[in-house]
């Protein structure tokens, strides 16, 4: 099977209830100017250090637009073993603290620094970078984009029993490096995401498989299909090793890190005095270096 084919069966096994998804506007997109992307009657203009076109300058490669507990863990391991590292993720900020001022800045001005927030970084995944696909997708047009999904029933279970966890108990992360930005962070993504209350509120079921499933067309109707990879870790190295044309490292099997079960677990044994792995985290430069 060629590689194409194998994208093209990827993306379709991925949606075996797409068919849902007609129940939401149809959204187009103008890909002749990359900066720009409409989105139903709006468009949504790249706001970052540009080159001039709209672009950022930084090189991001791969970019993952899908929703925590997507397998984003997974597909940030994944990357890096193929050689497109370090990948930022929200553990990310875990390590290096120092680097969640840029996202704190972007959600209190809706403007994202890239050149600062990614410095050092060739490829993105989760949130935050994720928070902001629209402009993300944008403002590095040349990158490939990769959408990772699962059950929407599963993935509302495990956002209760993780991030919805993190931000409503801070107790649950005491120990936790870095946690007071990743909350603080994640606390503001979770409410303008899903705030329908003061505060932070989990949402009835319904209404989070919904927000699930319209994030899931809305990306999907928004990227040109040779562009997109829609991604179950399920379905392993072979179509994303043939989205990205790459090959897949020989005696590896697909990275399966993070599951609900095993991010308790990461965060019991910090706060009894373990310390937290992040899966091939490398050091990398301070903002502003090489």
């Amino acid at each position: 099977m060629s590689g194409g084919a194998e994208v093209d069966q990827a993306n379709r096994r991925s949606y075996t209830y797409w068919q849902r998804f007609k129940r939401y506007p149809r959204q187009t997109h103008g890909w002749k100017n990359p900066s720009r992307i409409r989105l139903g009657s709006k468009f949504f203009t790249a706001r970052t250090s540009i080159d001039g076109k709209g672009c950022a300058m930084t090189k991001i490669d791969v970019i993952g637009v899908g929703l925590p507990r997507t397998g984003t863990t997974s597909l940030k391991a994944a990357l890096e073993n193929l050689g497109i590292d370090p990948c930022h993720h929200m553990q990310e900020l875990a390590v290096h603290p120092d680097r969640a001022e840029p996202w704190a800045q972007a959600l209190a001005t809706g403007t994202v620094q890239w050149e600062t927030a990614l410095h050092g970084y060739r490829s993105a995944v989760d949130w935050p970078s994720a928070y902001f696909w629209r402009e993300l997708v944008m403002a590095y047009p040349e990158s490939k984009v990769i959408l990772t999904v699962r059950d929407p029933q599963d993935w509302y279970t495990s956002m209760r029993k993780t991030i919805f966890t993190m931000v409503r108990a801070p107790e649950s992360m005491w120990g936790v490096p870095g946690v007071d930005a990743i909350r603080s962070i994640s606390a503001r993504m979770w409410i303008n995401t899903f705030g329908n209350g003061p505060g932070v509120v989990m949402p009835a079921e319904r209404e989070a498989v919904e927000l699930f499933e319209r994030h899931t067309a809305q990306v999907i109707e928004s990227i040109p299909s040779d562009r997109l990879l829609v991604h179950e870790a399920a379905h392993g190295w072979a179509p994303l090793c043939a989205f990205l044309g790459l090959t897949a490292p020989a005696g590896v099997p697909y990275p399966h890190h993070n599951s609900s079960v095993s991010a308790q677990a990461v965060m019991d044994e910090v706060r009894q005095g373990g310390t937290l792995a992040i899966p091939n985290t490398e050091t990398l430069p301070s903002i502003g270096q090489e």
